[in-house]
């Protein structure tokens, strides 16, 4: 039995899976290893740029120290030695005050990112994704959009919703997320496997997203399945992708059914 074997994909049930699948959006996007904020540090402050800013506090002090013993040595003015001295400070300086501004950046950005998240669709997910709560709390698509939950060993593993409120012929996909232990095992592929069969039996032509540029993986994942970048947006200060992909143009669809 293979890892897919083990996952099943269903629709949102309410309020049951509430609070799991606010739970499952925090963590994918604040933790693991491959996590967008995570991303986001490693794109706009990179390890080495501070790894480099260290050595160079570390240079700086070696070079006050060499630069004394050189003044005693050779005859070099207290104002030289000084000047060279602070300029090698202002700019470890700049240095870390760059990187402190670009990963307060991100943070803040992220921070945006899940308030307006949790306070917007994953706050009253029935309504902003046009579902009626059937018995049991089983929910179910009243239109085009949807919401799907991943499954796995009787927990929430990962979700995804669609709309469609502009364009009949457009849907928007929101808030792909799979939980940080079982991540890499193809569940955001089934996510989107179902979520794609749905959207074709409603006529849906093309599908949209929103990631951020920086997210190497994500953009590596999309692309795979047939996602092009359209357009660039700023969002908060960081640049988002603006993706799209026409329904039966991918070898996904091929694969199942489209």
């Amino acid at each position: 039995m293979t890892v897919r074997d083990k996952v099943t994909i269903r629709q949102y049930r309410h309020p049951e899976d509430f609070e799991h699948v606010r739970r499952v959006f925090v963590a994918a996007t604040m933790q693991g290893r491959g996590s967008p904020i995570l991303d986001g540090m490693t794109y706009y402050a990179p390890p080495k740029r501070l790894t480099r800013a260290v050595a160079t506090f570390i240079l700086c002090l070696e070079g006050t120290a060499i630069s004394q013993r050189m003044r005693d040595a050779i005859p070099l003015s207290l104002r030289m030695v000084r000047w060279v001295q602070g300029l090698l400070g202002f700019s470890l300086l700049a240095r870390w005050i760059y990187l402190w501004y670009q990963r307060r950046k991100v943070q803040r950005m992220f921070r945006i990112f899940l308030e307006e998240a949790l306070a917007g669709e994953l706050g009253d997910i029935v309504h902003s994704f046009d579902l009626r709560v059937g018995e049991g709390g089983e929910c179910v698509p009243t239109g085009a959009g949807g919401f799907w939950v991943a499954e796995a060993a009787g927990e929430v593993a990962g979700l995804v919703g669609l709309t469609n409120h502009k364009d009949p012929t457009i849907g928007d996909i929101h808030r792909l997320a799979v939980a940080p232990n079982h991540q890499r095992k193809g569940v955001a592929e089934m996510l989107m496997n179902a979520l794609i069969s749905h959207a074709r039996a409603h006529n849906i032509r093309d599908l949209d997203l929103v990631t951020s540029d920086h997210n190497k993986s994500a953009l590596r994942f999309y692309g795979r399945m047939g996602w092009k970048i359209v357009t660039r947006k700023y969002y908060h200060g960081l640049m988002l992708a603006v993706m799209r992909r026409r329904i039966g143009d991918s070898e996904f669809d091929r694969r199942i059914g489209g």
